[in-house]
């Protein structure tokens, strides 16, 4: 399991561990030359506050293959309904 942190803000990314806040990630990155750009899900421990935190997100991305990858959007998901349809 890869663990990137910021020490400073203390944002932490851990996959798989429990976490205090989903985000949508939107990310662009190079692929074969091409531009790129994909959305997924980071769970996070901190809320994403400032500039450094955000290129700690890029720079776990880079680290795992997504070359040159630049953070174009996040949003922070509500909290889970409880129970019923989403």
């Amino acid at each position: 399991m890869n663990t990137a942190t910021n020490t400073t803000s203390e944002t932490t990314i851990a996959s798989g561990q429990p976490s205090a806040y989903r985000y949508f990630i939107a990310l662009q990155f190079l692929e074969n030359g091409n531009l790129a750009v994909t959305n997924m899900e980071m769970h996070l421990r901190a809320q994403i506050t400032s500039l450094q935190d955000v290129q700690i997100i890029e720079r776990h991305y880079r680290d795992r293959g997504y070359y040159n990858a630049l953070v174009i959007g996040f949003s922070l998901f509500p909290d889970a309904p409880t129970g019923g349809d989403r």
